[in-house]
């Protein structure tokens, strides 16, 4: 039925294939994170997570195939989304010595967030179950920060750019 059919072009751009709306995926994350932070990771539900993110069932599955895959990319949204603010101050032009003042604390006042505690809390008493968990937490956290520190970043740091 070509009457069914949009017309207008920016409509047919706003639209998403299933499970590929950054906005429907963020909902979904918020109420995950939100149920998390109450409940901790083994008494919540994917039908509580639904219920706080306002979705149906089959648009929760659609995006994550269980709690654990939610759990993760919560987990990996939310350090990426804490440590963004901190590494963008090593950028321009700045002094390098108040580039990594800043830097540090915004790292520290980042690390020591309530948030941060409560989902390293959430992940510890979930690592002997799910020990990739841990690992990844690991990786994205404190030792992603290393690479900024790599030997072949040193002389780059020294000569100050």
């Amino acid at each position: 039925m070509v009457a069914d059919l949009p017309t207008d072009c920016e409509d047919l751009r706003r639209r998403h294939a299933a499970g590929e709306d950054p906005r429907k995926r963020e909902q979904i994350l918020q109420g995950a994170r939100q149920v998390f932070m109450e409940q901790g990771y083994d008494a919540a539900s994917m039908d509580d997570i639904r219920r706080a993110a306002g979705v149906s069932k089959g648009t929760l599955y659609v995006y994550f195939a269980n709690k654990e895959e939610l759990f993760i990319s919560l987990i990996a949204e939310e350090r990426e989304r804490l440590f963004f603010d901190a590494d963008q101050f090593l950028q321009g032009d700045r002094p390098l010595e108040e580039k990594l003042r800043v830097y540090a604390r915004r790292a520290t006042e980042a690390i020591c967030s309530d948030d941060v505690i409560r989902a390293q809390r959430i992940v510890i008493a979930t690592a002997e179950r799910m020990p990739d968990l841990g690992k990844r937490f690991f990786d994205r956290g404190r030792g992603a920060r290393r690479t900024g520190c790599a030997p072949s970043s040193r002389g780059r740091w020294r000569r100050g750019g």
